[in-house]
């Protein structure tokens, strides 16, 4: 666990730590796509930045550094990019109009979130707020899954995608709340196994197997 966080950039060991996991993620993503040529996939700028960004944002998560928040923002950008120009709209609209807000947001959380604006503390979920989350997430799937079926003409997987979104929104409420069961989500329906293995174009995502595999492995230590 990093130390009391000093602001929104955390302390000078909490940056040091941020720029050496950002240069490992860095060389990471590039022999991954180096290799990935050799089977005629050719990840694009978009997936090798939400690729980086995103190794980022998990290792740093787990450590508590608060610049996750940082390479988060940039990450689901890009990532919610490349689903768009896919076609799976639930997961472009997840992460360009959910993940986003509430990766500042939950910035902004984990630095005053506490008591008297202080650092938020990691704490467990309660049952009155599993008897919220738990229908939330039912009327969620059914709902997006409708919505996405009628206005796109482009969209495909719409109920299994639906079913992601709604996951995944819970999964990143929880973990914007420094929440234990986050990991748990995000290492089932919204998580590595939840999203596509495979586009709805036939290609592999550059994504998936480098940031599924480090998210699982380490996800839990929050």
């Amino acid at each position: 666990m990093s130390p009391p966080t000093a602001g929104f950039l955390g302390i000078r060991a909490d940056r040091r730590e941020a720029a050496r996991v950002f240069f490992a993620a860095m060389v990471i993503t590039a022999v991954f796509a180096v290799l990935t040529t050799h089977l005629a996939i050719r990840p694009s700028l978009l997936e090798v930045i939400g690729t980086s960004t995103g190794l980022c944002n998990v290792w740093l998560l787990r450590k508590q550094n608060v610049v996750a928040w940082v390479f988060g923002i940039v990450s689901v950008t890009a990532v919610g990019l490349v689903f768009y120009r896919l076609g799976l709209m639930g997961q472009a609209w997840l992460h360009l109009f959910y993940f986003l807000p509430i990766n500042g947001w939950a910035w902004y959380h984990w630095v005053r979130g506490g008591d008297q604006r202080t650092e938020l503390q990691v704490s467990w979920t309660s049952r009155k707020e599993w008897l919220v989350y738990v229908p939330l997430f039912l009327v969620t799937s059914y709902l997006m899954a409708t919505f996405f079926d009628r206005i796109y003409d482009r969209a495909v997987f719409v109920y299994w995608d639906a079913t992601i979104v709604a996951a995944s929104v819970v999964a990143q409420w929880l973990l914007s709340r420094k929440k234990i069961e986050s990991w748990i989500l995000w290492g089932r329906p919204g998580g590595c196994f939840g999203d596509h293995p495979l586009f709805a174009d036939g290609s592999v995502s550059v994504q998936r197997p480098v940031h599924c595999l480090p998210s699982e492995c380490v996800g839990g230590g929050i």
